[in-house]
C-alpha cells in the first residue's frame, strides 16, 4: 500500500499488521501526500501492484485529491481516505471521505468530535460495505446475512453509550467548525507578513477544516528554537510526531522495515514544521495572544 511519508503511525503499522508493506511516498508543503511523488513512485514500479493508496487529510486539511485520484484512476487502484483528524473538512465543495474508494474517521478524544473511541468507515461501494460490516461483528452482516460474503471478523462494535454521546457531537459539528475555522482565519490574517515564517499550504482554503496553525522556518535549528520560545511564552506548540516520519517512528522500526527509497523532502519539511492545534476553547484574547507570541517568538528566535 502506498501511504504519505508523514502522518501518525497507525496509518502504516496497520498495513505491516495484515502482513502487507507500506511503500511510502513524499509529502509536499500542504504536508500531505505529494501527487508528483505519487506519480514518481508508480512509475518507477514498487515491486508488486499496490493495493491500494492511503490519502491522509493531516490536521483539518485536505489532501489535494484531484492530481492523486487521477494518478490513481489511471493506474486502476483504489484510494483510501484516512480523515481522521478532518471531520467536516471539505475539498473542492465535497466532504473529505467521498471522494475514494471509502473514508475512515475517528471519534477518538482528540477528534473533531469524540465519543471518547470508536470510527465510522464511509463508502458508496456495497461490497466494501459488506465487507467493513461483516469485520467489525465477527462476520455478521445482522438483517442482510445473504449480503455479500461471509468473512472472520472481530468485536470493532461501537457500545451504546459512546454512540449517544457521538450522536451529540454529531448535531454540534458544523458550530464546532464554524469557530475553528473562524479562530484559524484570525490568526492566518495576522501571520501572513512575519519574516521567517512559511505558512503551510491549504489545496483548498474554503474547505479547511480549521483544526491547526502549521508554519515552517527557514530551518531544524530555528524550528526547535521557535517551538521552545513558543511554549515559554504559554503557546503549547510542538513538532508533530517528533518531528518523525512514519518510518521513524519506534514501532515501525521495531519490525526492521527498510523502507525504499527514503523521503528527503518530507524529513525536511516536518523537522522544519511548527505545530498548533485549535479547538473552540481559543477566545479572541487567546488569540491575540498567539498572534503576540509569535510575532516576539520570531523576531528573537
Amino acid at each position: 500500500m502506498l501511504v504519505p511519508a508523514f502522518s501518525y503511525v497507525a496509518t502504516a503499522d496497520v498495513v505491516l499488521a495484515l502482513g502487507a508493506r507500506p511503500v511510502f511516498v513524499e509529502i509536499d508543503e500542504s504536508m500531505t501526500l505529494d501527487p508528483v511523488d505519487l506519480r514518481r513512485k508508480l512509475a518507477e514500479g514498487t515491486g508488486t501492484k499496490p493495493k491500494a493508496i492511503c490519502v491522509v487529510h493531516l490536521f483539518g486539511v485536505a489532501a489535494d485529491m484531484d492530481p492523486i485520484l487521477k494518478v490513481a484512476r489511471e493506474h486502476e487502484i483504489p484510494v483510501i481516505e484516512d480523515c481522521a483528524q478532518s471531520c467536516g473538512t471539505m475539498y473542492r465543495g465535497q466532504t473529505v471521505g467521498r471522494l475514494g474508494a471509502l473514508g475512515i474517521f475517528s471519534f477518538q478524544l482528540n477528534k473533531v468530535i469524540t465519543a471518547g473511541e470508536g470510527g465510522a468507515i464511509v463508502t458508496d461501494d456495497a461490497a466494501l460495505y459488506d465487507r467493513a460490516v461483516r469485520l467489525h461483528d465477527h462476520g455478521n452482516h445482522r438483517g442482510n446475512e445473504a449480503a455479500g460474503s461471509p468473512c472472520i471478523g472481530e468485536g470493532l462494535r461501537i457500545g451504546e453509550l459512546n454512540a449517544a454521546v457521538l450522536l451529540a457531537q454529531l448535531g454540534r459539528l458544523d458550530d464546532i467548525l464554524s469557530r475553528m475555522r473562524g479562530a484559524k482565519r484570525f490568526l492566518l490574517e495576522r501571520l501572513v507578513d512575519i519574516p521567517g515564517l512559511q505558512l503551510t499550504r491549504v489545496p483548498d482554503d474554503e474547505g479547511d477544516g480549521g483544526v491547526s496553525l502549521t508554519f515552517l522556518t527557514e530551518s531544524p535549528e530555528r524550528t526547535l528554537r521557535v517551538v521552545e520560545a513558543l511554549n515559554a511564552e504559554g503557546i503549547r506548540v510542538q513538532r508533530q510526531y517528533g518531528g518523525r516520519l512514519l518510518y521513524m517512528q519506534p514501532a515501525i522500526r521495531s519490525v526492521n522495515l527498510q523502507p525504499e527509497p527514503l523521503c528527503p523532502r518530507s524529513a525536511d519539511l516536518v523537522a522544519r514544521c511548527v505545530f498548533l492545534g485549535l479547538t473552540t476553547t481559543f477566545t479572541r484574547r487567546d488569540l491575540h495572544d498567539v498572534v503576540t507570541a509569535i510575532r516576539k517568538v520570531m523576531r528573537q528566535a
